[in-house]
């Protein structure tokens, strides 16, 4: 089976051999039976399924292009659930993940290109993804290669990430605020040439299990223990990027007389804050200024650069690779516009 779910005492299957495209389900509260009759086929536009979800009682069978919900009627006892019907269906098999408040997958639909969406309670779907990450995922030659896994945090936050191979990356896509960000792990041995190699987040899957978030780790097949105290990738350093957006005035100059930084300092070690920025936003960048953290702790910390220039698109870039607890509360400039 390609993936199996459990929905009224029903073991529910997408068969690898036998049946490919169809679903299959086991006799009541018995695994082991299987029968021919045991089958059934979302038809709606005749796609084959590729992936079947459990929630809320109901089964979602994944297509190519269109999803379908099913539900047990008590007879048959697979039914489809009528006007539930998606236009969009699964863009990679193994890029699906449910929590309690929807199903998270890479979808994609018959005339489109691959898109992020979000299938919420009210059988409402939502485009997660912005125009930004569509254009990246429109650009893959392989998307089905594509996996993903779903991560609750200590502070509340779940956590959708998104590998994909072709990019050596990791989207990760925050449900409880609806941004993204980027993440990526050195490899534990480098590349031909000897240089340090940057692939997928290192985390393969994650599961939450005794008050700890447990990953299985890509490369040695260990089990991983996330660390809000340790700050580093299994002795590897983390290098925290945050780059603003294009920021323009109607096509005028910018000029920037400070720019300030409210941030902590150095929980967990020294450290340093490179800041750069840019005027063509973001080709290319002026030399990084420091901002030095000691070792203090201090939680309300404001750094102020000034004289930071004159430029119409501007980007500023923020970046910390060393092992310290860095939080970046707010970024202000102080300036005015110019002509155009």
């Amino acid at each position: 089976a390609d993936s199996l779910e459990y929905v009224d005492g029903y073991y529910i299957i997408t068969p690898k051999t036998t049946h490919i495209g169809r679903v299959r389900f086991s006799e009541l509260n018995d695994p082991f039976t299987w029968t021919g009759d045991s089958v059934f086929t979302p038809s709606s536009r005749g796609d084959s399924v590729q992936r079947v979800i459990s929630w809320r009682e109901e089964l979602y069978c994944f297509g190519t292009v269109t999803t379908e919900v099913f539900l047990n009627d008590g007879s048959t006892p697979w039914q489809r659930r009528k006007g539930s019907s998606l236009p969009v269906g699964l863009a990679a098999k193994h890029a699906a993940d449910l929590c309690h408040i929807g199903i998270m997958f890479l979808g994609q639909a018959e005339k489109g290109k691959p898109a992020v969406y979000r299938y919420e309670s009210d059988y409402t779907l939502r485009p997660a993804s912005t125009p930004a990450i569509n254009w990246r995922l429109g650009k893959l030659q392989h998307v089905e290669d594509c996996t993903s896994f779903m991560q609750y945090t200590k502070d509340g936050h779940i956590f959708w990430h998104l590998h994909i191979p072709e990019e050596r990356t990791t989207l990760v896509y925050d449900l409880t605020t609806d941004l993204w960000h980027e993440r990526q792990s050195f490899r534990p041995y480098p590349d031909s040439d000897g240089s340090p190699y940057i692939d997928m987040f290192r985390g393969l899957r994650c599961t939450s299990f005794n008050g700890m978030n447990l990953y299985v780790d890509r490369y040695s097949g260990k089990i991983l223990k996330e660390s809000y105290d340790v700050f580093t990738d299994l002795g590897q350093p983390i290098t925290r990027i945050y780059r603003t957006p294009v920021i323009v005035g109607e096509e005028r100059f910018i000029s920037v007389s400070a720019l300030e930084l409210s941030h902590n300092r150095g929980n967990g070690g020294e450290g340093t804050i490179r800041v750069r920025y840019s005027y063509d936003g973001g080709h290319t960048y002026k030399m990084p200024r420091i901002i030095h953290m000691p070792q203090d702790g201090i939680y309300d910390q404001k750094s102020k650069l000034s004289k930071c220039g004159r430029g119409i698109r501007w980007v500023v870039e923020v970046v910390c690779s060393d092992p310290v607890d860095l939080m970046l509360s707010s970024m202000v400039a102080e300036g005015d516009f110019g002509s155009r």
